[in-house]
């Protein structure tokens, strides 16, 4: 068994973290420390295949649901959608230190029956009531007595306990909703913490640089478990079918006995920086730097049985058999070509990045001569079927809607897209700047 490679283009940018909203898998692209996320893709068929929707600078380092609604975690806060993010908004009130001050920028995200968390940079624990997303929008900063570290990279529950890993303080436990923490770091000192994982009697913490720690005894201790391990950098960890995955800098890493061996899982990974896991029934996702979607399944689809062949009768002894009048062979008709197609998609934004609707993208061939155009919906998406091999200009109008008497105009002005062969984006944002168009 492998990583089948079947969904391994969907480009989105470094994959940060999978979601499963139930009609939805998601895949985010972003991350901390300046990593520039790209939006994220989704799909409808438990990841078989995926669809792209990348935004410019759009970085979604976690996404939770929400009563009514699914939230993400991003550097200028926590935005929600009421629609699977066809329109968003931000949900940040609270979500500061002092009125007139920018939002938080959000590491984490988790949440409980009864509250909502969120894991910031350099601000701590903020929470929020799980129905105040329905209506007003209300975060208050937990009292963080004892979080030693303000940088909260990871949130997790073990039972009614919350744990936050933290940017490079370790780990800390509270048991009041972040009003108290305890630093729970005897035997791993003050780490760097990627991830927290709870599991039914274990926990585990995945650090940058110093591999993997478990306790069996709620956080009160740690003991590292690397046997196997080629990379001490883990960036994620899951539970898939009683196993623990580590994924690292190396690649994924399996392990059967809760961390103290592992075992290789790089078959069919192209790319071996993988920075986030995600388990799914029978089958493992992971995520690469560079934006690839994969996935290992244990339980693959059974190929079809065969139709039987209809059994035939025969005819009685008595009865002669006709002699079949011979008809001329027909001349077969010339099956046409087919050929391939590939697509270029993109979203196209106004001033103030949000997505225009009924905007019409065209792509026109070399001598410029139109052959196919596509209009953006209501999120300011837009995908064109193209012939492979061809090369095209994208492009929607140079000049955009007027506001205010403004003239806007798309930048950049075009994009070339040379010898399609694979799934293409160019995105396009209208500004009062004159078109840019790339040198020919």
């Amino acid at each position: 068994m492998e990583f089948s490679e079947d969904v391994a283009k969907t480009t989105i940018g470094r994959v940060a973290g999978f979601h499963d909203s139930g009609d939805k898998l998601w895949a985010l692209s972003g991350g901390p420390d300046g990593v520039m996320g790209v939006g994220f893709a989704y799909s409808t068929d438990a990841g078989k295949s995926w669809r792209p929707r990348p935004q410019i600078n759009d970085n979604i380092r976690a996404q939770i649901a929400a009563p009514g609604y699914l939230l993400r975690a991003t550097p200028n806060g926590v935005m929600r959608s009421a629609d699977e993010w066809e329109t968003a908004e931000a949900f940040n009130q609270g979500l500061t230190t002092a009125t007139g001050r920018p939002p938080a920028s959000v590491n984490a995200l988790v949440s409980n029956s009864a509250k909502l968390f969120a894991g910031t940079e350099e601000q701590g624990v903020y929470a929020a009531p799980a129905a105040a997303t329905r209506q007003s929008s209300v975060w208050t900063r937990a009292a963080n007595r004892g979080l030693a570290q303000g940088s909260v990279r990871a949130l997790a529950f073990k039972d009614s306990m919350l744990l936050a890993g933290t940017k490079d303080s370790g780990v800390f436990a509270s048991e009041n909703n972040g009003g108290d923490w305890q630093a729970m770091n005897a035997g791993m000192s003050a780490q760097p913490v990627t991830d927290v994982l709870a599991g039914p009697n274990d926990l585990w913490a995945a650090t940058k640089g110093a591999g993997v720690f478990c306790s069996n005894d709620n956080g009160k201790s740690w003991k590292a478990v690397n046997h196997g391990l080629e990379s001490l950098q883990v960036n994620d960890l899951t539970l898939h079918e009683y196993k623990l995955v580590a994924a690292t800098d190396a690649g994924v890493f399996v392990s059967p006995d809760a961390g103290q061996n592992w075992t290789a899982l790089n078959n069919g990974l192209p790319t071996k920086e993988v920075t986030a896991v995600f388990a799914m029934g029978s089958k493992l996702f992971a995520g690469t730097v560079d934006g690839r979607i994969l996935f290992y399944n244990t339980a693959p689809e059974p190929a079809p049985s065969p139709t039987p062949k209809p059994s035939v009768t025969p005819l009685p002894r008595e009865t002669p058999t006709p002699t079949p009048t011979p008809r001329p062979t027909p001349t077969p008709e010339p099956t046409p070509a087919v050929w391939p197609f590939y697509h270029v998609l993109g979203r196209v934004v106004d001033q103030r990045g949000q997505g225009l609707a009924n905007v019409t993208v065209t792509a026109s061939a070399a001598a410029d001569n139109p052959v196919g155009s596509a209009q953006t919906d209501r999120g300011g998406y837009y995908n064109l079927r193209l012939t492979t091999g061809g090369t095209y200009r994208i492009a929607p109008p140079a000049a955009g809607p007027r506001r205010n008497y403004t003239t806007y105009y798309a930048n950049p002005g075009f994009v070339v897209v040379p010898e399609l062969r694979q799934d293409q984006t160019a995105n396009f944002a209208y500004s009062l700047t004159t078109p840019w168009t790339p040198p020919q």
